[in-house]
Order: C-alpha cells, then structure tokens, then sequence
C-alpha cells in the first residue's frame, strides 16, 4: 500500500536530511516546491516572517486549493508513485503546517484514503 510522508528541508544538514528519509523507508521524493512569491505576498500583508510561519492563512489556502489542486489528476499522481512504499512531498518549510506540501498530503488522504505522515 502506497503512503505519503511531508518532509522539509530548512535548517537540515545533508546527513540529517538523509538519515531521516532512510528511517522512516522513502523511496521516492517529490519535489513539491513552486512560486513562493505567491505565499511570500500573503506573508508579507499579514507581517508574518517567512520562517516564523506556523500556519497557512486561509485565503493562501483556498488560492492554492482552486489554483492548483483543482487542476490536478491527483489519482493519476498517486498511481505513479511506487507500490508499497513511502514517497515523501520535499517543500522547505520544517513545519508542514507552515507549508502547501500538507494540503496535498491532506487532500490526498481525503480522497484517496492515503496514509500520511509528517517527517
């Protein structure tokens, strides 16, 4: 059975990065990183620092949500990743809350009933 793991990468050595990927068994890692000026805009006009962010604001989520999930063949997407295996979306942000890798992996799990962890 296929699962989802969220992972960033700031304030990650290379080795730390790894071990953890090794740990929790990731064979695959999506790079799942676009426009951050879109959030940095919405960070800006609410005057939260781009790595004090501890959530998403709504309105960045709805956007991303119409934007970009909507747009996308999710069951097609998880149909790529391998069979019983953890494939890991890779965003910067070290909370996923903090960070649109989590409405993937929550939509995901929403829909198609996947597992999810977050690194």
């Amino acid at each position: 059975m296929r699962s989802i793991a969220t992972v960033g990468v700031y304030q990650s050595s290379l080795d730390d990065f790894l071990d953890k990927l090794r740990r929790n068994r990731v064979s695959m890692v999506v790079d799942v990183r676009q426009r951050r000026g879109v959030r940095g805009r919405e960070d800006h006009r609410l005057k939260v620092g781009k790595r004090s962010r501890v959530e998403l604001a709504e309105a960045y989520r709805h956007g991303y949500f119409y934007e970009v999930l909507d747009q996308v063949d999710l069951g097609a997407f998880l149909e790529s990743l391998p069979d019983d295996a953890t494939s890991a979306l890779l965003c910067v942000e070290r909370d996923a809350r903090a960070c649109h890798r989590s409405l993937i992996a929550a939509r995901l799990r929403a829909q198609y009933g996947v597992a999810v962890v977050n690194l």
